[in-house]
């Protein structure tokens, strides 16, 4: 093999072979290469483990089974006393009749200041943990900067494209997540995994054309920022905590018009509205809008409804129905446009999005007792005309993501249908769908956690949380019927 392979795999002699099960345990018993002096009992750090294991297992054809502690486990991790802080963060080692490995431990260094998953009060055990899997199952270092097998510790935790490439040369794909309807297989793209952060936004906080996501841990109130390329995880951005538990993300979009979204935050106690100003992926500046908006005004949208270039803010108020919207200008609000309220409380907003391709962000209603849609054309910041959809999409279905899926410049409607998993897709065209497309059966082991262009192809795709694993994956909805599992 050439660099960046230990020459060892699991599973056989074969390139591209499966490495089929491969157990692994957390060690309560001494090792037989190192020197476990402690198990690994915390929870957290036993499901930044899991949570690695599970980032190679969604990329590579490998089965890992976590098991109880025996000598013969095919790997064991527990805690060593290596050589304290700053110098070896973890270590791996392994056995067998070469190249076929039988046998390995890892083990992270007792003494070392750790970071579980995010890496700014010590060393990111989870980045930590990836990176001696790797060794396990057959991958050296490689001089990459945006390799998590990099000798040395950066940024970096999830798996660059070259990763992925090297372990997929060893061992296959991972068995696949989507099935087409012709019987093929196409494998869900793996992102990574915040723990138990959530995922609270999408958007493009420096200006380079790609994807980001917002994270916040529900605990800490502390927020994260994933930039991605070409599908991958890059760079991990700590956006600190300056918003306690009290305050939650309201929304994404570029208000002020610099071609960089920036991130609106909502007290729920207080109504107070701030706007964070995103520049080169960090907030530059904190914008306090105020509680002019009261409790009894929950914002409803996002969008640029005037084709200005500027997304704007639109507002709904609980108890009466009415509709009120922000006109945006250099990140604060020009002007409110009252749109009154012709919609009453029965009906819901479902979503913003460009139905007609002429650069204006239009609005989609939905009522929640007769299914019925309607649509509402926007221009020059007002509504021009409704469209009424009809009521097609029973009571069971909603709208579960809005985007352009098949790059032709008009964003189309993601259905969710909450019965029985099944997704259907809308395809738009001059402000009415034409074309209706079935994708498939969305599982209950993943969920629906936001929708943009993560591969950079120009078209949309939707992310997918694991309920179990707390990965999250993406899938390109092309227009294939497709069966999520």
């Amino acid at each position: 093999m050439s660099a960046g392979y230990t020459d060892w795999k699991w599973g056989g002699l074969a390139q591209g072979a499966s490495a089929g099960e491969v157990t692994w345990s957390f060690a309560s018993l001494g090792g037989r290469l190192l020197e476990f002096h402690r198990a690994i009992d915390s929870a957290p750090h036993q499901q930044a483990i899991r949570a690695a294991f599970a980032l190679w297992e969604s990329v590579a054809n490998i089965d890992f089974d976590e098991v109880g502690d025996s000598q013969s486990v095919d790997v064991r991790i527990g805690w060593e006393r290596i050589d304290g802080v700053g110098k070896t963060a973890g270590q791996a080692s392994w056995t067998g009749w070469a190249p076929e490995l039988s046998y390995a431990e890892i083990s992270f260094d007792l003494e070392e200041t750790w970071d579980v998953f995010n890496g700014t009060a010590g060393v990111n055990f989870y980045a930590v943990a990836v990176h001696e899997i790797g060794h396990v199952i057959g991958l050296d270092h490689v001089d990459e900067t945006l390799s998590i097998m990099n000798p040395y510790i950066t940024s970096q935790t999830g798996l660059s494209a070259s990763d992925v490439a090297r372990i997929v040369a060893l061992y296959g794909p991972s068995v696949p997540g989507i099935e087409t309807a012709d019987g093929s297989n196409v494998a869900l793209s793996h992102i990574g995994s915040h723990g138990t952060w959530s995922l609270s936004g999408v958007g493009d906080f420096n200006a380079d054309g790609h994807v980001d996501l917002l994270w916040r841990d529900p605990a800490t109130a502390q927020v994260d920022q994933w930039q991605l390329r070409d599908g991958f995880w890059s760079l991990s951005i700590d956006l600190g905590a300056s918003k306690p538990a009290g305050w939650t993300i309201a929304g994404v979009g570029d208000l002020n018009g610099d071609g960089v979204d920036d991130v609106l935050w909502r007290n729920a106690a207080t109504a107070q509205i701030d706007q964070w100003q995103m520049q080169n992926g960090h907030w530059s500046r904190s914008i306090d809008h105020g509680a002019t908006k009261g409790a009894d005004w929950t914002e409803a949208a996002i969008g640029d409804f005037n084709g200005d270039g500027t997304d704007d803010v639109l507002w709904r108020k609980t108890d009466t129905a009415q509709v009120d919207q922000w006109q945006m200008k250099n990140g604060y609000w020009s002007r409110s446009i009252d749109h009154g309220a012709n919609k009453g409380l029965d009906w819901t907003l479902a979503g913003v999005g460009d139905f007609n391709g002429d650069g204006v962000d239009d609005v989609l209603w939905r009522n929640a007792e007769t299914a019925q849609v309607d649509q509402w054309q926007m221009q020059n910041g007002y509504w021009s005309r409704s469209i009424d959809h009809g009521a097609n999409k029973g009571v069971d279905w909603s709208v579960a993501g809005i985007g352009d899926f098949n790059g032709d410049g008009t964003d189309d409607v993601l259905w969710s249908n909450e019965t029985s998993g099944q997704l259907d897709r809308w395809t738009m065209q001059n402000g009415y769908w034409s074309a209706s497309v079935e994708d498939g059966i969305q599982s209950a082991s993943i969920e629906l956690a936001g929708i943009g262009d993560i591969d950079d192809d120009g078209t949309d795709d939707a992310f997918w949380y694991g309920v179990s694993d707390a990965q999250l994956y993406s899938a390109a909805l092309s227009g294939d019927d497709v069966l999520m599992s």
